[in-house]
């Protein structure tokens, strides 16, 4: 088996977090940005709200807090939250 080899820490952490997504799915918690979704674990894009591409009733917007997102957040498993950041903390 070949070794893998990484420049940075970064590079790991991001590769290891796509291997993550692909083996159990992307996370329910959610990045957005000008119209974009994005998982928030790994951050690849998920689909556009412009084009009506992206529905999930199920999403937790990362920097939302509001009451919906926080009943959203309730009902997640573990395999959303798992290497995922905080949805609630503040977004600079």
């Amino acid at each position: 088996m070949p070794k893998l080899k990484f420049k940075s820490f970064q590079t790991f952490k991001k590769k290891f977090l796509l291997i993550f997504c692909v083996l159990f799915g992307h996370s329910n918690i959610v990045s957005s940005c000008m119209g974009y979704v994005s998982c928030g674990r790994c951050g690849t894009q998920m689909g556009d709200t412009l084009a009506g591409s992206y529905r999930n009733s199920k999403a937790v917007f990362v920097g939302h807090n509001c009451d919906i997102c926080k009943a959203n957040y309730k009902k997640l498993t573990w395999k959303d939250k798992l290497f995922c950041p905080d949805p609630f903390k503040e977004v600079l």
